[in-house]
């Protein structure tokens, strides 16, 4: 169970980078228009599965990865092989390899203006004390930030304000490292009485949590503030910035658990039993689903964002841990450490019909992106003109990946 003891505020939403909503397919058909129904949570329609393995570098001493939705690419980190391995999420194989510092565990990325096609990723080596940054254009390493004592295990990006922020050990205590991602510099270092391993961002209400000891802890990205949110052996965190919800795992119990904490108020809202030894948490941030690693039980644990209940449990490889989710695509990458792979779980929607429609062609467009996006969570919006069926035909084929 978690106290709360921190009230925190949010902003609006800051819409994710890559998602695609291919809702003007329906801008040029009749009201009355049968389509199939869009599942936005991981609802009893929704099946979960392993449809792909993939070989990445030894994981047995830890590691992490991060997908980029519009340049199809994830990125491992190996921390025996001192590598980051860079995978093709469209045909699921890994493609090549990068050596960056000693030891890396944490990934992210982030994109810049002057490069919007091609994101830098950012890792976090432990044994290096230090951050690699990786340019995806050409896959080399173009800058080192040092951490000065800092042992960094995990990094979040914050990409409205290109701040990263890396937790790591430093003797019985552990840092909290802020570096400005864009000018490449370390500004900040803030101190905890904790041991933390991992950490999220909520980038549309500039809030960073960090978990992995006796607490959860909330930085204010803003100020650099610390707060202490009573917990009891917290593992992994992660943030919705679409519905201001922060999840955390504990595994002090014969099973796990999941606590979700309402951001706005502080308020604990549900505790959800998940399996044993919970050590990764990921949200899908445009299905509102939440995806929990079980390290003893080799599953992930599915859970409907909504009502807070588990709806799946789906057999991954030996010890999973780290996780992450494509947004555009609903798919998750799970790091086995033991199989030294990456399991690919993916959803399919099926079963129902609905109808959903507008009082015209324009409403019927509103209600099919309302119905798929209800938190909202898309990154992008194709537009076409609703008064030119050719023209409006062209949101077609971008909306098959996204259904």
């Amino acid at each position: 169970m978690i106290a709360v003891t921190a009230a925190r505020t949010a902003r609006s939403p800051r819409l994710t980078r890559a998602a695609v909503v291919a809702t003007t397919a329906a801008v040029a058909v009749s009201t009355a228009v049968l389509t199939p129904a869009f599942q936005a949570t991981a609802d009893a329609a929704s099946a979960y599965a392993v449809t792909a393995t993939i070989a990445v570098g030894n994981q047995a001493g830890g590691g992490s990865i991060a997908v980029d939705s519009d340049t199809h690419r994830g990125y491992v980190t190996s921390f025996n092989d001192s590598k980051l391995t860079v995978i093709d999420t469209g045909p699921n194989a890994a493609i090549g390899s990068i050596a960056v510092g000693s030891s890396p565990i944490g990934v992210a990325l982030d994109t810049f203006p002057s490069q919007p096609s091609s994101p830098m990723v950012f890792v976090a080596n432990f044994n290096g004390k230090s951050i690699s940054f990786v340019d995806t254009t050409t896959d080399t390493v173009v800058g080192t930030v040092s951490l000065g004592n800092n042992l960094p295990r995990d990094i979040a990006v914050d990409p409205s304000t290109h701040k990263l922020y890396a937790v790591g050990q430093a003797g019985s205590s552990s840092l909290v490292s802020v570096v400005d991602d864009f000018h490449r510099s370390l500004t900040s270092t803030l101190a905890i009485s904790d041991s933390l391993e991992r950490v999220a961002v909520d980038s549309s209400a500039h809030k960073v949590y960090a978990a992995g000891g006796a607490n959860l802890w909330e930085v204010d990205a803003a100020a650099d503030r610390i707060a202490s949110l009573t917990a009891s052996g917290t593992t992994a965190v992660a943030a919705n910035p679409a519905t201001h919800r922060v999840y955390v795992t504990s595994d002090t119990g014969p099973t796990g658990t999941l606590s979700v904490i309402d951001e706005s108020t502080g308020a604990l809202i549900a505790t959800v039993p998940v399996g044993k030894v919970p050590k990764g948490v990921a949200v899908d941030t445009s299905a509102n689903v939440i995806y929990a690693t079980n390290g003893a039980d080799n599953t992930v644990s599915v859970i409907d964002g909504t009502t807070n209940t588990v709806t799946a449990t789906v057999p991954t490889g030996r010890t999973p841990r780290a996780i992450t989710v494509d947004p555009a695509t609903h798919t998750a990458y799970v790091i086995n450490l033991a199989s030294n792979t990456v399991s690919v779980i993916t959803r399919t929607v099926a079963g129902s019909v609905a109808r959903v429609s507008g009082s015209d062609r324009f409403g019927t467009a509103v209600a099919v992106s309302k119905t798929e996006f209800p938190t909202g969570g898309a990154g992008a919006v194709v537009l076409a003109r609703g008064d030119d069926y050719p023209d409006a035909l062209v949101g077609a084929p971008l909306a098959a990946p996204c259904t």
